[in-house]
């Protein structure tokens, strides 16, 4: 999993300020959801360490989730035992027991994270 997060790391760089490209994102959980709107899909929990200030308020952020999505998703549809789901979910989680979270649920193309759901 070690390489996974350094990989992540690299390739996600570009999508945060300068200031925050030491991050690491770790995948920390994955789960199979069931939404009564889009059907089966997937979730995946992702932690950065150390937690970018302002990484909740970026204008980024929607590029960086995406970004997330597309990197980790044939990794968590192996996990998760589901090769063709209807959406994928990506949930972005502070630390601490008052921790702060953001998500954000896609529409897979071609196999791919498309379009916000």
């Amino acid at each position: 999993m070690r390489h996974k997060t350094i990989l992540t790391s690299v390739l996600l760089s570009a999508a945060l300020p300068v200031s925050a490209q030491d991050v690491q994102w770790q995948l920390v959980d994955t789960g199979v959801l069931s939404h009564s709107s889009h059907g089966e899909g997937i979730e995946m929990g992702i932690r950065p360490d150390p937690v970018p200030n302002g990484l909740f308020a970026n204008d980024n952020l929607g590029h960086l989730l995406l970004a997330l999505c597309n990197h980790y998703a044939p990794y968590v549809k192996q996990q998760t035992g589901i090769d063709d789901p209807n959406f994928i979910a990506v949930r972005i989680v502070s630390r601490g027991a008052v921790g702060r979270y953001v998500l954000e649920t896609y529409a897979i193309s071609d196999g791919q994270c498309g379009g916000v759901l």
